[in-house]
């Protein structure tokens, strides 16, 4: 989440950056076309990010919800960053239906039923 945070910044700053080095007027279409395009990709990155950190986040044994620290500046991205640091626990609560879901396949694949596999 801090790489992508990171990658945000800088496809914020450096389109700034390079239109004041070009002495853009800011009502001017590069700033509109700019700043569009950047709600744009936000918009429709924003959703894989989340999705990845609740993912991350359940794989390391925590709830999604912990996610929400990241709403409080600073101390709660850092906070987040840290649990998405943490090692990968083994099957936990999150992981119920993982081995549910293995099982079938190994008893489906042993017995020759090549629909589980679809």
């Amino acid at each position: 989440m801090a790489a992508y945070a990171v990658i945000y910044a800088a496809a914020f700053v450096l389109p700034f950056e390079i239109g004041f080095r070009l002495q853009v007027e800011p009502d001017g279409l590069y700033m509109k076309v700019f700043l569009h395009g950047w709600l744009v990709f936000f918009f429709f990155s924003i959703a894989p990010v989340v999705r990845l950190t609740r993912r991350r986040l359940h794989d390391a044994g925590y709830s999604g919800w912990w996610m929400l620290l990241a709403v409080m500046p600073v101390v709660g991205w850092a906070a987040v960053s840290i649990l998405l640091c943490l090692p990968s626990a083994p099957l936990g609560k999150y992981d119920r239906f993982v081995e549910e879901g293995r099982k079938k396949l190994r008893t489906s694949a042993i017995d020759g039923d090549s629909a589980a596999f679809f």
